[in-house]
């Protein structure tokens, strides 16, 4: 089945060379570094259809390693591969309009949403680790935080065995088909819609960036999920859009970090809400003093945050990319 996807990716990969005007023997490399002697920029099908088996390949690769040796780099890694495809097909799907590739990152989706609760648990315990073992009463809540982990990690274990890539496949596949066949676009139209798929993202990130409400760190999640999409969009199509500065890309991540930290410090203030309940009076009592610290951690990292929400201006894709040539 994979070599006949190979196949398929060949013979897609070969019309777009031959419309591009690319020699069939050239050698496919890095978008970002034409042919000597070749002025101009890999069209975007060159760099996108190859782009997208590499990455297909890389989840395949790391799927296989969780269904064989469960661990949490090797989940790390697969939640890693996830995102990039995801990002990369729905850049295709917002420029083409294709529900195919938009059904397949609905059922990528679906496998990488499966790992957020473990997630969670693995990042309250790191978290916890310092404090837990100078303050004794807290060792409760680890325990509680050990189980749940454990729970998940049980679970996955079952479910990563029993996940299909088939039908994603075919989706996929019939998604690239059409857009490799689509004799109406001419390079710089293709990077026009690619542009055009940036702006549509990066708009989405400022209504949630405005919507922002400083006690609310939900509204921050949600920036964050938006801004997540735009980066991992950005850093698929960037090969192909020149201009963007690589020190950008650098600077995006510690915003999502910063607004990662924030979640994190707020889900952990949650779950350990939920355990306080569950205690009788007096223990409540003892252990209310540990929520402060909770609290201060994450005032203080949305304070840190709100004072760089400027920030997001200077990714905006007019400022990022040259403008395109004539």
């Amino acid at each position: 089945m994979f070599l006949r996807l190979k196949c398929f990716y060949f013979r897609v990969l070969l019309s777009v060379m031959k419309r591009s005007a690319i020699p069939a023997s050239a050698k496919v490399v890095s978008p970002a570094s034409p042919s000597p002697g070749t002025a101009c920029q890999p069209t975007l099908e060159a760099h996108l259809l190859p782009s997208v088996e590499t990455h297909w390949r890389k989840y395949r690769n790391r799927l296989k390693r969780c269904q064989k040796s469960f661990s949490e780099e090797a989940v790390h890694a697969l939640r890693i591969s996830l995102r990039q495809l995801i990002a990369l097909l729905e850049s295709i799907e917002v420029m083409e309009h294709l529900a195919a590739l938009g059904s397949a990152c609905s059922q990528l989706k679906k496998q990488l949403k499966l790992f957020n609760a473990l997630r969670d648990f693995q990042v309250h315990l790191a978290l916890l680790d310092k404090p837990s073992t100078t303050r004794p009463i807290l060792h409760d809540f680890v325990r509680r935080l050990r189980k749940k982990e454990a729970k998940w990690i049980h679970r996955l274990a079952e479910v990563i065995p029993s996940f299909k890539t088939s039908d994603i496949k075919k989706r996929i596949a019939k998604g690239l088909r059409r857009f490799a066949t689509n004799d109406q676009c001419q390079p710089m139209e293709l990077q026009g819609r690619a542009r055009k798929a940036l702006e549509i993202a990066y708009d989405e990130v400022l209504q949630r960036r405005n919507a922002i409400e400083a006690g609310n760190p939900v509204s921050i999640h949600r920036l964050r999920v938006a801004f997540k999409k735009y980066r991992y969009m950005l850093m698929a199509l960037h090969p192909v859009l020149p201009g963007i500065p690589r020190p950008c890309f650098e600077q995006m991540k510690k915003m999502q970090m910063a607004m990662g930290n924030i979640q994190d410090q707020y889900v952990l203030g949650l779950e350990f809400d939920a355990f306080l309940h569950q205690q009788n009076p007096r223990k409540q009592i003892a252990l209310q003093p540990l929520r402060q610290p909770m609290e201060r951690k994450l005032q203080r990292a949305t304070t840190r945050f709100l004072r760089r929400v400027e920030t997001f201006d200077s990714f905006a894709p007019r400022l990022l990319f040259a403008p395109a040539e004539p």
